[in-house]
């Protein structure tokens, strides 16, 4: 789920999207979503096993990842080896911002993959607002790398918001969702 055109298009940083209620499974990739410039409000979401990445915000965007469940994956499967998981769970580029209140965390087995965050540049992101609020929960030793100064607020009205529950209830929250297991020809 790629959201903005390209690193050019900057018209698309007015753009405001949410993505929740849905369950990312094994056998995903990547993008679910990243980000170019906008805002995305990504909530209570669950994310099994990716190959690349979940969250990735680039080109100026900012993402608030809300009450999120990932338990990541077993890295002798991943698709690209780093030392965080098979990538990242939560990462950027070029001066992202993101803010991580409510998320559930569990870090695969492995000792040098419990870093969520992983950010795409050399010395630079040390400027990048990058939060993790008290609220969220890490479990098998996850962590994340917080950067940058000033504030990450949510960019929208409280008309605008909806109520978000605690990572730790998204299991049962997205426990029909997923693809459907339609039959061509019979009803769904």
């Amino acid at each position: 789920m790629l959201l903005g055109h390209n690193d050019e298009y900057t018209t698309d940083k007015v753009m405001k999207v949410t993505v929740a209620f849905n369950h990312f499974g094994p056998g995903l990739i990547q993008r679910m979503p990243r980000v170019r410039f906008g805002y995305a409000h990504v909530a209570n979401n669950r994310y099994d096993e990716w190959q690349m990445y979940a969250i990735s915000s680039s080109a100026g965007s900012t993402i608030f990842s809300e009450g999120n469940y990932f338990i990541a994956p077993d890295i002798s499967y991943a698709k690209e080896v780093y030392d965080e998981w098979q990538m990242y769970a939560i990462g950027g580029s070029a001066g992202s911002t993101i803010f991580s209140e409510g998320n559930y965390f569990t870090a695969p087995d492995i000792s040098y993959a419990k870093e969520v965050t992983k950010r795409e540049a050399d010395g630079g992101w040390k400027n990048w607002r990058w939060r993790s609020s008290s609220k969220d929960v890490f479990m098998n030793g996850a962590y994340f790398v917080q950067s940058g100064y000033g504030s990450c607020a949510p960019l929208y009205s409280k008309a605008q918001s909806f109520v978000v529950f605690p990572g730790t209830m998204v299991p049962s929250l997205t426990s029909d969702a997923g693809p459907l297991s339609c039959v061509v020809g019979q009803p769904c």
